[in-house]
């Protein structure tokens, strides 16, 4: 079975690693397929799993109103794409729940989009944001929660 072998290998071959995720970055980036991320996210935000995140986060906005704690959604992006974000539509979907319900919403990712994605992140293999990100995501989140009181 391929599936069963790809596994396989990439748990056990950082050469068959590198060169999958070398080849997959070459596909995507033709726009052949949507990277990993983006078809993952896709089905996390689709159908019936769309519809379960926005109730959560329905009830967790009425969760805190209902206890009169201060709430604020701050949408920190996916250091991924930022030039031309594909996660848009999310953060526009989650913009309007906070919206309609008169939550505070801040998103980073025009503050972070300025910036080359590789001098954002931790390194290449590794996408999570660097002190960098987090030092610009603070100064955006200091600037906005100043203005607000």
């Amino acid at each position: 079975d391929p599936t069963i072998l790809r596994h396989f290998l990439k748990t056990r071959s950082f050469v068959f690693n590198l060169l999958d995720t070398s080849f997959g970055r070459v596909l995507t980036t033709l726009r052949v397929r949507l990277s990993p991320l983006e078809e993952e996210t896709r089905q996390l935000y689709s159908g019936e799993n769309l519809a379960r995140h926005q109730g959560d986060l329905r009830a967790f906005i009425r969760m805190t109103k209902e206890r009169n704690i201060p709430l604020m959604i701050i949408h920190f992006p996916f250091l991924y794409r930022l030039d031309r974000y594909p996660f848009a539509d999310i953060t526009q979907m989650v913009k309007g729940i906070a919206t309609e319900e008169q939550v505070p919403f801040l998103d980073l990712t025009d503050a972070l989009s300025r910036h080359p994605t590789d001098d954002l992140v931790i390194d290449w293999s590794d996408a999570h944001p660097n002190g960098r990100a987090n030092r610009l995501a603070a100064d955006a989140i200091t600037r906005y929660v100043t203005m607000r009181l």
